[in-house]
């Protein structure tokens, strides 16, 4: 069965911050309609991407109440490898996801519930 978005590789990770890669297969549901003529990773599978490394480095900040300063900036086409970065500041986690290129896609800030 084809996942909807890929897995990821922890490229370096300390205390407080996180570098992730994944390869964004041509195969993923995510592509699903997204659009037939041109195939665009979608948003919320971006940010599905964001939330599964969250879950798995940072559980001990909780659950996420909301996702402040999103911006989708470039597009993510199939067959890209595209590279998170995580940051925890106290309650909060910074992301930033990047093409190779090193043009950022997308990036906004994770609050926690207290």
């Amino acid at each position: 069965m084809t996942a909807f978005i890929p897995t990821t590789e922890c490229l370096q990770q300390d205390e407080h911050a996180l570098s992730l890669k994944a390869h964004v297969g041509a195969e993923l549901l995510a592509f699903k309609g997204h659009f037939p003529e041109c195939a665009v990773f979608p948003g919320v599978a971006q940010i599905a991407i964001v939330r599964q490394a969250v879950a798995q480095y940072f559980a001990s900040l909780g659950e996420i109440q909301r996702i402040e300063q999103l911006r989708f900036q470039n597009f993510i086409l199939p067959d890209q490898d595209v590279f998170i970065q995580l940051e925890q500041n106290a309650e909060t986690v910074q992301f930033k996801l990047t093409n190779s290129q090193q043009a950022v896609v997308a990036s906004g800030r994770i609050i926690f519930k207290n």
